[in-house]
């Protein structure tokens, strides 16, 4: 959420990786960066202990044994069930805290029971049920507010399970989230999950009890580890192996096959040479290990060895079909696949690339799943694996290159059928699940589960839909992430791409043209990336009973192999996209107004002030830009008085619209409001403020226990999330937009519409199916804004413009406009915007305001410079982030009148694949900030970009983002059919000889060149961009006047540097003429930070007040930034009764705009006693941050 008014005391922070939470853990690089995304730290009371460990055979292990608890010879911990419990010693510090909890426990339950295995009291328990499920709850008698998730892992009762429960916390302040996330578990297979929002935890502290219950835990315990944190796959999987114990696994009696046939498998891997081979051997030990039996497989193989001793792959194939009837190889030029076409489990054995001669994905590495329920409400999850489901395969289709079949899995309660097409590259299917019983009711389907093996190149990447796409390094290693929602901020896209440095890469994808809810997983471990996609099953009408079926209708799963990056990966996205409702065709897209197709500059937060809008400062701010700016401006007000984000506006009475908007669009500026589309207020005054009961909770999203699902929004309340396929809440929508635009407004900002948690509704009387995952978009939110808003309304007022914050797939049709603040997390990729631009305006990146979080000053240059680059307008940067003169300020200027410039090129041009250079560029690592937590991200000093026009011009971009002189040589050469000229700043255009080599690229401070390709001399195109090439040359040196603020000149206040300490810009009685931080700003938080500094102008003044200077003060001491030479600050004497004199004077050397230097100045004799000063900056601006006397 992202909110403009000023006048509210509201701390809006982004989301974290939430909503659907997450648990990331990747390697090197990344690793702060996922860590920071499952959590917001908060600041905790000293505690001591933060992990305990108990292992079997522990000489002097931690822990009171009671009531005929024991230690076996093997030192497992025994508990009789008869009263016997352990007290862990040293565990009150244990709790359950907004770092997260994770407990693992190797456990054999002796019985099945309703018993306690771990509890703290009044906190978290750990249990198990008589129906032979595992339980993770905060359920006391004491707690109303608690959370619980059970789940019954397979195949237990054999050996060990080891099991690890942990509880997330789940903030995201932004979309009112404040809640955790429980998660269970067991041998590797999660086999629960759940989310649940205002939970209430007790932290009381009391020693962690092993098996103390109303009903006593019997059975063993051999290991136990609890961390007051989420623990990382890495961890997990070290203590597996080193747990000493048999873990249970599935079709433990098939994998001892696995030995009787290992003599035959060692005789035939002597025999292989070819990779295909290989890759055939491993995927047939790994069937025979969970498929068959030992003697009947033997013979099998016996009869096929001379497809292992084939001299190539071709032979290879020929012979193993020629043998073997009901195992084949499917094959195209770039795939085999292994396929058994009849049996109980799997049929998908294997898949080679025969791209990269290795394997594509391992036995079982291409799936499913289905989660469901039985009429006492337990939980179940089966996979062809674990289901026992016996399948036949179909021969559908065949040709040299593709083949085309489908599978059928059957087990009494349902049928599961697969339609499958392999045809080169790729790999595509879908799923339908029939529900033969009325005692089961299914909830979720898990589709397409993969499983791939690490890509062969020594660096390798996963990029995740997340924002515009992240890059997460080394994924098969320690990585994790669970149930992250579609479509929503967190999961903007319903694809994720794998690739090496040898440009080898895997497209995963559930293209999905509906675009219905689902959530990603993935996890990453020991050289294995898995992924999967969970996709929610409607109901029936009552919401209760069983019988439900799944459908997945045209969206399938795909698998596709390809050469490249993410780029290319994005590309076959789009080749999906251009077959779905949502897509844009043609561009420029002129269903969206011009003006803002053509705006360059945004700003937010300038809002009424004093009773009147401030129209010369917008007047000012389109004189020094040199263009009209846009506003994002707070000119609503919440109809019930009180400001709520709904579900209630009108226009603010001060800002006086009628008049403010003539001059505002008299001076070719535009305007628009913050709006909420998704929540209606339902706190304790509701009722009389908008009377929730009658006209709001009907329609709002209900639960599957019928309570409404709500939002925490700290002081601005509690808000229910309206449901959006209901037409109660579709003509709420429309009777505010409707407001709006009679009032004359030019637009709206539709807070949360494409990132908000889109969450299921079971309602039984909205018009949908209960927890139907089609009514959040095409039975909802499509309806209201493509066909009400975009196509009826916007007849009536075509000018009108509708943006909404961050961005996903299924909102391209419903807005002109994505406000993208928090496009710039560590790892990021433009991927969304390769994808979408121009068929959809970005229109804004957070600045300084936006966090307390470190974000560095040249932090700035790139993140507003990726704007320019990647096809964006500039800005929606906080006017106090504009409010001084500043390189800031001046870069956003030359970025805005390069956008302004170039606008109707890149309204008709898509991304290309960026450049490849003969080094790697130098790289920039900054904190970002924007998101509250630490957020360091790595971009290239120089950022560039390719564009191809629609009449097939091309436009090459380079932006140096630092203030030193760098160079970047591209690869490759001119063709001999295209003509190459070069604009740069302050020159004329220069062409290039064809058939050249690309020309290198050496750019000073803070530079812009630009690149034009055509097929034709492209002369007219560089003479329109001169000017603004030639303007922009001097730009950064006009960095504008300040913009006042109130000065309080009443006060005085009474200051001691005697003691030699700091006087801070926050002690400082008033300023006139400089820029004082009050609210979150650059280097600069009210509570985290709250040492300001200010940015002074010249003839500023800052009044300290009465100072008392001690006996004696020779020397002053200052810290102090200068952007120029010639800048001095002097100390005036104002003490009444005493001269008006300079006392001292500070002459500043110039850096950096924020690179501070320590300053000395001798005073005109010792001062003693109290003093009224001043400070007053001459011959430049200056930073200052404060000054003490030097010892």
């Amino acid at each position: 959420m992202h909110v403009v008014r000023k006048n509210v005391k509201l701390r809006v922070l982004p989301c974290t990786l939430h909503p659907a939470p997450c648990t990331l853990h990747p390697a090197k690089t990344m690793k702060k960066f996922l860590i920071s995304l499952l959590l917001i730290s908060a600041t905790l009371s000293s505690q001591n202990l933060r992990e305990y460990h108990f292992r079997a055979g522990d000489k002097e292990p931690r822990l009171t044994l009671h009531n005929g608890a024991e230690l076996t010879p093997e030192g497992y911990l025994r508990l009789n069930g008869l009263g016997a419990y352990a007290e862990l010693t040293e565990t009150k510090d244990l709790v359950l805290s907004d770092r997260g909890l994770t407990i693992i426990a190797i456990i054999r339950p002796a019985a099945w029971k309703d018993s306690v295995i771990l509890s703290q009291a009044e906190s978290y328990s750990l249990a198990t049920t008589a129906t032979g499920r595992y339980t993770l709850s905060t359920h006391w008698a004491q707690n109303p507010s608690a959370g619980f998730v059970s789940g019954k892992p397979s195949g237990t009762g054999r050996n060990w399970d080891f099991l690890v429960a942990s509880i997330e916390r789940n903030l995201n302040t932004a979309d009112g989230i404040n809640g955790y996330r429980f998660t269970l578990a067991v041998n590797g297979e999660y086999i629960a999950q759940r989310e649940i929002n205002n939970l209430a935890v007790t932290m009381r502290g009391d020693p962690i009890l092993l098996g103390k219950g109303k009903i006593p835990f019997a059975g063993d315990i051999a290991g136990l580890h609890i961390y007051r944190r989420q623990v990382p796959e890495s961890e997990i999987q070290k203590l597996i192996q080193e747990c000493g114990v048999t873990i249970t696994q599935t079709a433990d009696g098939n994998r001892r096959n696995a030995a009787a046939l290992a003599p035959m498998f060692t005789e035939l891997a002597a025999k292989t040479t070819l990779p295909e081979a290989k890759w055939l051997l491993d995927s047939l030990k790994d069937y025979a290990a969970n498929e068959t039996s030992a003697d009947e497989f033997g013979k099998f193989l016996e009869k096929s060895i001379s497809a292992f001793e084939a001299k190539n792959a071709p032979d290879m194939v020929k012979s193993w079909n020629q043998d073997s009837r009901d195992i084949r190889i499917l094959e195209t030029p770039q795939i085999l696949m292994l396929l058994s076409l009849h049996g109980t489990g799997t049929p998908f054995l294997g898949a080679f690339n025969r791209t990269t001669g290795t394997v594509l994905f391992p036995y079982d590495g291409f799936s499913w799943g289905m989660e469901f329920e039985n009429m006492q409400g337990e939980s179940f999850l089966l996979s062809p694996l674990t289901g026992e489901f016996a399948y036949d395969i179909r021969q559908d289709k065949h040709s040299d290159s593709s083949d085309e079949f489908t599978v059928t899995w059957k087990r009494p309660e349902f049928t599961v059928t697969m339609p499958v097409k392999l045809a080169g590259t790729r790999l595509e299917a879908s799923l339908k699940v029939v529900n033969h019983s009325g005692e089961q009711l299914l909830t979720n389907i898990i589709f397409p589960r993969t499983s791939f093996l690490r890509l062969p190149g020594k660096n390798d990447g996963l990029v995740i839909p997340r924002f515009s796409g992240c890059k997460l390094d080394n994924p098969t290693n320690d990585l994790l992430a669970k149930r992250w929602g579609y479509p929503r901020a967190s999961v903007t896209m319903q694809m994720t791409t794998y690739y090496d440095d040898q440009e080898n890469g895997i497209y995963l994808a559930i293209e999905d043209p509906l675009t219905k809810t689902k959530f990603y997983s993935v996890r990453g471990s020991s050289g294995r990336l898995s992924q999967e996609w969970l996709l929610p099953v409607p109901f029936m009408p009552d919401a209760k009973s069983g019988g439900n079926s799944f459908d997945g209708g045209d969206a399938k799963a795909i698998v596709e192999i390809y050469r490249g990056d993410w780029y290319e990966a994005g590309q076959i996205y789009k080749r999906f996209l251009t077959t779905t409702p949502f897509w844009i065709p043609d561009i420029p897209r002129t269903s969206t107004p011009e003006w803002f197709r053509n705006n360059a500059l945004w700003v937010m937060g300038f809002d009424p002030s004093s009773g009147t809008m401030p129209i010369e400062g917008y007047r000012y701010l389109n004189e020094y830009f040199e263009l009209p700016v846009s506003h994002v401006s707070g000119i609503l007000s919440a109809a019930g008085g009180r400001w709520r984000f709904g579900p209630d506006f009108i226009p603010r009475k001060d800002a006086d619209l009628p008049n403010t908007l003539k001059e505002i669009h008299e001076m070719g500026s535009h305007v628009l409001p913050y709006f909420n589309c998704r929540l209606w207020y339902c706190g304790d005054t509701a009722e009389d403020e908008n009377q929730w009961s009658k006209r709001g909770k009907p329609w709002a999203v209900h639960q599957r226990d019928g309570s409404v699902v709500t939002e925490n929004y700290g002081a601005t309340g509690i808000h229910a999330v309206m449901c959006p396929s209901t037409k109660a809440w579709s003509d709420k929508i429309m009777e505010n937009v409707i407001m709006i635009a009679e009032a004359g407004i030019d637009g709206v900002y539709h807070d949360q519409l494409p990132c908000g948690a889109n969450n299921l509704c079971y309602s039984t009387d909205h018009g949908h199916l209960p927890g139907d995952p089609a009514a959040w978009c095409s039975q909802g939110h499509w309806i209201t804004y493509e066909q009400r808003i975009q196509e009826e309304l916007r007849k009536k007022y075509p000018d009108f413009v509708h943006t909404g914050e961050e961005g996903s797939d299924p909102y391209l049709k419903c807005l002109d406009g994505y406000m993208t603040w928090r496009f710039g997390h560590a790892g990021h990729v433009p991927l969304f915007q390769s994808i979408y631009v121009p068929r959809i305006q970005f229109v804004g990146r957070g600045c300084f305001t936006h966090t307390s979080r470190p974000c560095s000053y040249e932090s700035f240059y790139p993140k507003y410079g990726e704007q320019l680059i990647f096809g964006e307008q500039i800005g929606w940067v906080q006017i106090n982030s504009l409010r001084y003169p500043s390189p800031m300020r001046a870069w956003l200027k030359k970025l805005a009148l390069l956008r302004q410039a170039l606008a109707p090129f890149m309204n008709s041009s898509e991304m290309q694949k960026m450049l490849k250079f003969q080094e790697p560029p130098e790289q920039l690592t900054t904190h970002w900030g924007v998101v509250p937590w630490e957020n360091v991200n790595t971009t290239d000093k120089i950022l560039h970009s390719v564009w191809k026009h629609s009449d097939g011009r091309v436009l090459v971009m380079f932006l140096n983002t630092v203030a030193e002189d760098q160079t970047v040589k591209p690869i490759g050469n001119i063709a001999d059919e295209k003509y190459l000229t070069v604009l740069s700043e302050g020159q004329d255009a220069r062409p290039v000889k064809q058939g050249t080599s690309l020309p290198s690229v050496t750019l000073k401070p803070y530079e812009f060149r630009m690149w034009l390709l055509s097929k034709q001399p492209p002369k007219e195109w560089a003479e329109s961009l001169l000017p603004v090439m030639k303007k922009i040359a001097t730009v950064m040196d006009d960095l504008g006047l300040y913009l006042n603020q109130p000065v309080d000149f009443t006060a005085r206040k009474e200051l001691d540097a005697s003691k030699h300490e700091f006087i801070r810009i926050k002690d400082a009685s008033w300023l006139l003429g400089a820029n004082r931080f009050v609210a979150t700003n650059l280097d600069f938080d009210p509570k985290a930070k709250p040492d300001n500094w200010a940015v002074a102008t010249p003839d500023s003044v800052i009044y300290f007040g009465s100072v008392n200077f001690g006996e004696h003060a020779a020397v002053l001491e200052g810290e102090f930034a200068a952007y120029k030479p010639g800048v001095t600050v002097e100390v005036v004497n104002l003490t009444r009764d005493q001269p008006h004199e300079i006392i001292a004077t500070f002459q500043l050397t110039p850096g950096g705009w924020y690179e501070y230097k320590t300053v000395l100045a001798n005073t005109i004799r010792p001062l003693h006693g109290k003093l009224d000063i001043i400070f007053r900056v001459k011959g430049g601006n200056c930073n200052f941050k404060g000054w003490r006397i030097k010892e």
